[in-house]
């Protein structure tokens, strides 16, 4: 299992994964060539096998040397399942490009892509499927973007490909994938943030889950700003108890809620200026994410909260 890892800078046509594994789960990574790596494949199947690909963020630098996201080269093993789940895939080079280079004619008994979003340069020449089309193939719900930089995520320029509430064509769009020939459950449950921390929790917020690896958020009018300077949040995310410290406060009181996904209140507290620390117990709410809505005399701000 490959699960909440960076790959960056690949070398001498390296693939920046490549498995031979009979059985791979490649989970929640961040998984980038980067401007400057010179890979072969994001992720090369050597031999087939059981290979569960889902929740990364997969990145094709602006050079490379086979322009190519996933390399299927053969079908040695028992099992020849291949699942593909609300990934993000983006390309960057400006040249022909081949999301899927299939070479087995014959005998992968699944494939199933569901609920990805595939997002490339503008300039780019695009073949989702090279070599070979497995005659297995099932799709459900991805999305092709031709550009980018203009689809609405976070910010695609520094590598955030978190969504944001523009992303009408990822948001409540994704379809249910199921479970995997072994019974191995095809809903993802995390995000991944960086190599430092912690996955996120990834709950499914509205009719459906959306494509790509991020699930939306909706502050419902909650934005989601970062809280005053004079105030430091820690640990994020926790497991309930977070320590809240005032630096420096003129404030007669401030006020903190907390909010659900869904906009109902779940807590209340107040600080007055005397006390520069409090501890917020929030171990009673269920796994997910919150907003916290601070008021002080400087305003308004707000943050948010993840318990895992």
């Amino acid at each position: 299992m490959v699960m909440n890892n960076w790959f960056h800078h690949p070398r001498g046509q390296a693939n920046s994964i490549k498995t031979r594994a009979q059985r791979s789960f490649i989970l929640y990574n961040l998984i980038d060539e980067e401007a400057t790596g010179y890979g072969s494949w994001e992720i090369n199947i050597a031999q087939g096998g059981l290979n569960i690909i889902m929740g990364n963020v997969i990145i094709q630098g602006t050079s490379g040397a086979n322009h190519g996201i996933v390399g299927y080269d053969a079908v040695t093993n028992l099992l020849e399942d291949f699942y593909f789940v609300n990934n993000t895939v983006v390309n960057k080079f400006a040249g022909n490009v081949r999301y899927f280079n299939i070479v087995p004619s014959s005998g992968i008994s699944t494939f199933k892509i569901y609920n990805n979003i595939f997002a490339s340069d503008a300039n780019a020449a695009i073949v989702v499927f090279a070599t070979n089309v497995p005659a297995t193939i099932d799709t459900s719900q991805n999305h092709f973007n031709n550009n980018y930089l203009t689809f609405p995520f976070t910010n695609a320029s520094l590598d955030d490909y978190t969504l944001t509430s523009l992303a009408t064509a990822a948001i409540n769009r994704g379809s249910v994938a199921g479970v995997t020939n072994t019974g191995f459950s095809l809903v993802p449950v995390s995000m991944y943030q960086s190599f430092n921390s912690a996955l996120l929790p990834r709950v499914i917020i509205g009719a459906a889950i959306d494509r790509g690896a991020y699930e939306y958020f909706p502050s419902t009018g909650i934005l989601e700003n970062q809280s005053p300077s004079d105030i430091v949040i820690y640990p994020n995310p926790s497991t309930g108890k977070i320590h809240l410290n005032i630096s420096d406060s003129n404030d007669k009181a401030i006020h903190f809620e907390v909010f659900n996904s869904i906009g109902e209140r779940v807590y209340f507290m107040t600080m007055t200026s005397f006390q520069r620390h409090f501890e917020m117990n929030l171990s009673g709410l269920s796994r997910g994410v919150y907003f916290m809505k601070t008021h002080s005399e400087k305003g308004v701000s707000n943050k948010r909260i993840v318990l895992r």
